[in-house]
């Protein structure tokens, strides 16, 4: 069993351009030390084999298969012990990293802007800085641009899955693979749409018929590092769709998937340390909903769900 948790980023302003992270090396004031943190873990491990509890998963939920969902929002019912499900969202600690504040006058310089004229005049209006501080600038004018391609759209996002993506999800993530492209040196990471092949899961199921390949909205590779695939995008229909029915299967869909890429990449470096695989992370992004709202429990556009390895389980092809 290869046990994971994941849980979904916090949902931020698109103006407050900061990168939430989950666990890691940060514990909650109620944890002191990571022994309590595995401690959670296992105890996880244990309700996840309970014989008992095993019969009550139906056979396609993540719990069957040793995958824990949580997160703000997600309820750990039907299947998950509430009070082990509490303990592990205790543990939760989010943690920032701001944009360096060099890039502060170059931010505020385009977002305050008075029309998508002289929005589109500050994007190229980039500073003169040296290789390393570039990239950020490169990263912040290509979200930008995205920002622009959809304030000045003419198309309606409600119309079609197709325009959600393209104005609302493919230009960002295109941006963050080209900029790990640039920061990871020889990574070659990559970012591929529409109807993508996860040739993870293929691997997993040692399936060589195309009728039953799992296709993704959308994947990030990192070509340079034997082809891993490190994110996976699954969009539910159309932008501001309703249909919780679908959102729910697009989920567990993309549970199975991260899955798969995440004992892929276990596969490909079976001989790594066991600390440095406990550090991978492979990211979910479900689209779905509508626009971001400051209220809580407002649907909102998009979640991120980081899946990491618990390394308290069993590993195993099954």
């Amino acid at each position: 069993m290869l046990s994971i948790w994941s849980i979904p980023l916090s949902e931020v302003p698109l103006w407050s351009i900061t990168v939430s992270t989950t666990y890691g090396d940060n514990l909650s004031k109620a944890y002191k030390s990571q022994d309590d943190i595995i401690s959670i873990f296992k105890d996880f491990v244990e309700f996840l084999e309970n014989q008992d509890n095993v019969q009550k998963f139906h056979p396609y939920s993540p719990e069957y298969h040793g995958v824990i969902r949580c997160g703000r929002g997600v309820s750990p019912k039907p299947n998950l012990n509430e009070e082990l499900y509490e303990r592990l969202l205790q543990a939760h600690v989010d943690t920032t990293y701001k944009l360096p504040a060099y890039t502060d006058d170059y931010i505020r310089g385009v977002v305050n802007s008075d029309n998508l004229m002289q929005f589109k005049r500050s994007i190229r209006a980039i500073p003169d800085v040296d290789d390393k501080e570039e990239d950020i600038f490169n990263f912040l004018e290509n979200i930008f641009r995205g920002c622009h391609k959809l304030y000045s759209t003419s198309q309606k996002l409600e119309s079609r899955e197709t325009a959600f993506n393209d104005l609302l999800i493919f230009s960002f993530l295109k941006s963050v693979s080209e900029t790990i492209s640039e920061c990871v040196e020889n990574c070659k990471a990559e970012f591929e749409v529409g109807e993508t092949p996860l040739i993870a899961m293929k691997k997993q199921l040692d399936d060589t018929d195309e009728a039953t390949l799992y296709y993704a909205d959308g994947i990030i590779k990192l070509y340079g590092v034997k082809e891993v695939e490190v994110l996976l995008l699954e969009t539910s229909s159309f932008f501001g769709c309703t249909n919780n029915a679908k959102k729910v299967l697009i989920i567990i869909r993309g549970s199975f998937g991260t899955l798969a890429m995440i004992k892929t990449i276990a596969d490909i470096f079976c001989f790594g340390p066991l600390e440095t695989f406990g550090k991978v992370k492979i990211l979910f992004v479900h689209a779905a909903g509508i626009m971001y709202s400051h209220l809580p429990m407002e649907p909102k556009i998009c979640q991120g769900w980081p899946n990491i390895p618990t390394l308290v389980g069993r590993l195993s092809g099954h």
